[in-house]
């Protein structure tokens, strides 16, 4: 019985060696990946021009003749030809790589797009996409793919209401395409209820979870009907699924969700939030005003004195900066600390350089600044004398 498994053993064995062998006798296949291999060395350089990239064009375009039933040296080639914008060249590859791979719905809406830079006039390119989207021998997800493109197309043009005709038959075909939830909430959230917001917020959630984006928009548009408790369940989602998904939020992300939690007593993790977006360095009044709010309900002298200071130092360097811009150079009054009118430039002084600049932008930013500052020194500080 012994004997027999061995001799099975070694027949199999046998068996495999044979049928590598016939796989490849010619070593073409073994070439091949050599090309392929040298081709994105060439690519991984530190400094990579259009030379590197004719190469690896070169070089996996020698790959696909010695094993052209490989599709992934067409992708590969396909690549540098789009980096050297050999349009041309690159719908040839990408026809072939759908010939080897019918299936790849992206490929193939990569080949829609290529063809559109071909069409010079946007009534060509709307043809063209109308063509596919009534074309029933083809999928229902890249009809919709399409008709996003044209309606986007539409939109270009100021077709706002063939734009959105579109747009619908988008959604008919494909509920969860991406770019047609993107698009849907563009639609209603200049012009929908809020239950119409709310829900095209969930189905962009739906046709791509993965955006924390998305949860911190939800959490805003429930924020901002009143319901604080469920905003902060998807303000806090975002927050844990940014640094996994590897896509930082937005500042304005935790600023709002600070001040959501702040509104329903949580001040420690409205403390929290705001702590975080200074440590990333942003000096935005907002920011400090909240950190000022936060600490003054937790309590802590020597913390509420810190975020004072900073509020106050951030609106000193605010008001510097544009006496900077309105004369050209530096105070030669200031200091670099001291009482708050050794700090900050002649006011009277730059209001008449204001008034002569003629500027509203500049004329609008340097009267918030001082605004702000009075607030902070007068509200918070409780010093109302040094804005006498």
């Amino acid at each position: 019985m012994l004997r027999k498994f061995t001799v099975c053993a070694i027949l199999l064995v046998l068996g495999v060696r044979a049928a590598a062998e016939e796989v490849d006798t010619s070593g073409s296949s073994a070439l091949a990946e050599r090309l392929a291999k040298l081709a994105q060395i060439n690519l991984q350089r530190k400094e990579v021009g259009e030379d590197n990239f004719r190469q690896a064009e070169a070089l996996l375009q020698a790959a696909h003749r010695l094993n052209p039933a490989e599709p992934r040296f067409l992708r590969l080639l396909l690549e540098s030809q789009l980096q050297l914008k050999h349009t041309e060249a690159a719908i040839e590859s990408l026809n072939r790589y759908l010939a080897l791979q019918p299936n790849d719905q992206v490929a193939r809406l990569q080949l829609v797009d290529l063809y559109l830079t071909q069409l010079e006039s946007a009534e060509a390119r709307l043809k063209y996409l109308y063509d596919l989207v009534g074309t029933r021998s083809i999928s229902p997800e890249l009809r919709a793919a399409v008709a996003v493109r044209c309606a986007r197309l539409h939109i270009d043009r100021d077709e706002s209401q063939r734009a959105w005709v579109m747009l619908d038959k988008a959604l008919e075909l494909n509920p969860l395409d991406p770019d047609a939830c993107d698009l849907h909430w563009l639609r209603v959230s200049q012009s929908g209820s809020a239950a119409e917001r709310v829900s095209a917020v969930l189905a962009m959630i739906r046709a791509n979870p993965t955006d924390p984006e998305h949860f911190a928009l939800l959490g805003r548009e429930l924020a901002g009907a009143g319901l604080h408790e469920a905003a902060q369940q998807w303000y806090m989602r975002a927050i844990d699924l940014a640094p996994r998904a590897g896509r930082p939020l937005a500042p304005e992300t935790f600023l709002e969700s600070a001040i959501s939690a702040y509104i329903l007593g949580q001040a420690k993790t409205a403390e929290g939030r705001v702590s975080f977006l200074l440590q990333q360095g942003l000096d935005d009044f907002d920011v400090h005003a909240m950190n000022l709010v936060c600490w003054r309900r937790i309590g802590g002298e020597q913390a509420t004195t810190d975020a004072l200071n900073k509020a106050t130092d951030a609106l000193v360097r605010r008001v510097n900066a544009l006496h900077r811009e309105l004369t050209g150079t530096d105070s030669p009054t200031t200091k670099p600390s001291g009482e708050l009118h050794e700090r900050i430039p002649d006011p009277v002084a730059d209001a008449a350089a204001v008034l002569a600049r003629n500027d509203p932008a500049i004329t609008e930013a340097y009267a918030e600044a001082l605004v702000d500052l009075a607030f902070v020194r007068v509200y918070f500080a409780n010093r109302p004398a040094e804005i006498d």
